[in-house]
């Protein structure tokens, strides 16, 4: 089966946010029941609409334990995660999840080209190149879209960095590696930074790779995964491995109260299995590009965007699930889906 996808979103707005307020009231029938009503709620005009941002100290410990972005906003109040593998877990906003949820990597809406939405717009971004997050639940202003009923989560990376007028030059990068022994999982992040004071070029690529994970004891007889597969542990949970590469480049310029920015990224995922789905995924291409203006003036800022995003998507039985059902082999699925976007706010 193939499945060609796809879509386009624009979004414009002058508006910072939009807040909606509703009266309430008690009855004198329903005091006559159950006696003295007291409302205690909060007014209004004291709610905060920043949202809630995951603070920096979080963010550093948590990186280095996970290869899944999502995981990340696992302490955040009144959020939870659907496990989905070891790369896609899918955030809920109190008890609302999937499309009632909008996420946003970058400024960008990117979208599962998944009819099953295995590939989440968080599993496009790896947990070493996050700088911030920020988590609006229920009330969302414009400007963060604004339109979603369980709230909004907006995920970034690091800004361009430059060069001062006494550094002149910038050269730096990082590495960074890991090792979890449950699953023998392992893998590693590497950056690279070039800036003078009006241009700037970064490198960001990151590497993740694990084998079925296990629990603490047995859970199961140990035994062959399916009747013509291979062969699974007691204590060991099939269907749990995964492989995921990332790369992405920036280049930006910085003209006085301007910066123009323009990045290109490509994932390669050859395999995501989900011990709680009937399918797996074999394969999961995705490329974005976006080109960015930020503009800072007397009378405000400005900020405009556009990007796409296209994405080969390929689901399959894996190999700790059966593959034959007499004559037939598996049940192949193909997508493609192709994303395209633009936002402006003044």
């Amino acid at each position: 089966m193939k499945f060609p996808y796809k879509s386009v979103a624009i979004f414009f707005s002058s508006f910072p946010f939009a807040v909606s307020t509703y009266a309430l009231s008690t009855s004198d029938d329903l005091e006559t029941i159950y006696g003295p009503i007291e409302i205690v709620g909060v007014n209004p005009s004291t709610q905060s609409v920043a949202g809630m941002n995951v603070p920096a100290e979080i963010l550093a410990t948590q990186r280095v334990s996970t290869s899944d972005t999502a995981r990340l906003l696992q302490d955040v109040p009144g959020v939870s995660l659907y496990g989905a593998g070891g790369l896609s877990n899918l955030p809920a906003i109190h008890g609302m999840a999937d499309d009632r949820v909008l996420v946003q990597v970058d400024g960008m809406g990117l979208m599962s080209a998944c009819p099953n939405h295995m590939n989440s717009p968080l599993s496009y971004i790896d947990p070493s190149n996050v700088a911030s997050i920020n988590v609006f639940a229920g009330i969302t202003p414009v400007s963060a879209g604004g339109d979603s009923l369980g709230g909004t989560i907006l995920v970034s990376s690091a800004p361009p960095e430059f060069a001062t007028s006494i550094e002149k030059t910038i050269m730096k990068g990082q590495a960074g590696t890991f090792y979890r022994s449950n699953g023998d999982a392992y893998g590693g992040n590497f950056s690279a930074i070039y800036a003078n004071e009006w241009f700037n070029l970064t490198y960001a690529g990151s590497t993740a790779q694990s084998t079925n994970y296990k629990t603490a004891q047995d859970f199961k007889p140990a035994a062959p995964a399916a009747p013509d597969r291979g062969w699974l542990a007691g204590n060991e949970v099939g269907s749990s491995a995964y492989e995921a590469a990332n790369n992405s480049l920036s280049l930006a310029t910085r003209i006085a109260n301007q910066l123009i920015q323009f990045n290109a990224s490509v994932q390669d995922v050859p395999y995501e299995l989900f011990p709680n789905q009937r399918m797996d995924m074999t394969k999961n291409n995705n490329k974005q590009f976006k080109l960015s203006f930020a503009g800072d003036y007397p009378w405000g800022t400005a900020n405009a965007r556009i990007f796409e995003q296209i994405t080969h998507h390929q689901m399959q039985f894996g190999e700790d699930k059966q593959f034959q059902y007499g004559a037939a082999e598996g049940m192949p699925m193909d997508t493609d889906g192709k994303t395209r976007g633009a936002s402006a706010l003044a």
